[in-house]
C-alpha cells in the first residue's frame, strides 16, 4: 500500500501528458479504443480522487488507510482494477494486445496502464511487459512504458532494485525513487527508451 499515493500522481502524469496530444483517429478497432479510453477514465479519476482525500506526497501507511473517506476510494479503486484487469486478460486473449494502430495512442496508453496496474497479478504483468516490448519495437508503444514495467516487477514481484527510477515512494513530503541498481548509469538506460534525466523527472512530479 505505501506505493499507491506516488503511483497515483506518476499514473496520472502520463495519461495527461500523453492523452491530450491524441483523438484516436484511424484505428484498427475504434469500438475497442472507446472501451480502453472509458476505463482510462474511470482508473484515473479514483486515483485523483485518492489523491485529494489522502495525505500529500506521504506514505499511505495503515493508520491512514482506517480513514472513512481513504478507505472508501481505495474500495472503489480495487473494484475498478479488478473490473479492468479480468476484461483486459479477456481481451488480450481474445485480439491480442491493444497496440496504438489497434485502439489508438490513447488506448494504447489505457492498455498499458491497467496492466501496470495490475499488482494482483503479476503474472499477467509480466506477460504484458512481454506484449509491451513487442509493440514498442515495432513503433506501436512508448519506450517509458517497457521503463515503468520492467521497475514495477522487478520491485514487485522480483523483490529486486530497479533500472529507471520509476518507481517512487513519499519521503519527507517528496517523491523518491525506490533503491536503483547501478544509479551511477540511470540516466543512461533512461535515454535508451527516450526518457529525460532522472533529476528532471523528479522535478516534475514533485511539482505536480
Amino acid at each position: 500500500m505505501k506505493q499507491l499515493t506516488s503511483m497515483a500522481v506518476v499514473a496520472v502524469f502520463w495519461a495527461v501528458s500523453s492523452c491530450a496530444q491524441d483523438k484516436g483517429s484511424g484505428t484498427k478497432d475504434p469500438e475497442l479504443r472507446l472501451e480502453l479510453v472509458k476505463r482510462m477514465k474511470a482508473e484515473q479519476e479514483v486515483r485523483e480522487e485518492l489523491e485529494k482525500v489522502s495525505p500529500r506526497n506521504r506514505r499511505l501507511d495503515a493508520a491512514a488507510q482506517q480513514n472513512s473517506e481513504v478507505k472508501a476510494v481505495l474500495e472503489k479503486m480495487e473494484q475498478i482494477d479488478k473490473d479492468n484487469l479480468a476484461w483486459l486478460k479477456s481481451t488480450v486473449a481474445k485480439k491480442g494486445w491493444p497496440t496504438r494502430s489497434m485502439a489508438g495512442p490513447d488506448g494504447s496508453l489505457a492498455a498499458f496502464l491497467i496492466a501496470q496496474h495490475a499488482v494482483t497479478d503479476l503474472e499477467f504483468m509480466k506477460t504484458c511487459l512481454g506484449h509491451v516490448r513487442t509493440a514498442y519495437k515495432k513503433g506501436e508503444a512508448d519506450g517509458q512504458w517497457v521503463a515503468l514495467m520492467t521497475d514495477r516487477l522487478l520491485i514487485l514481484r522480483e523483490k529486486k532494485k530497479q533500472l529507471y527510477g520509476t518507481q517512487l515512494r513519499a519521503k519527507d513530503g517528496r517523491l523518491v525513487p525506490e533503491p536503483i541498481e547501478d544509479e551511477t548509469n540511470v540516466d543512461r538506460r533512461r535515454n535508451e527508451f527516450g526518457m529525460s534525466p532522472l533529476a528532471d523527472y523528479l522535478k516534475a512530479v514533485n511539482k505536480r
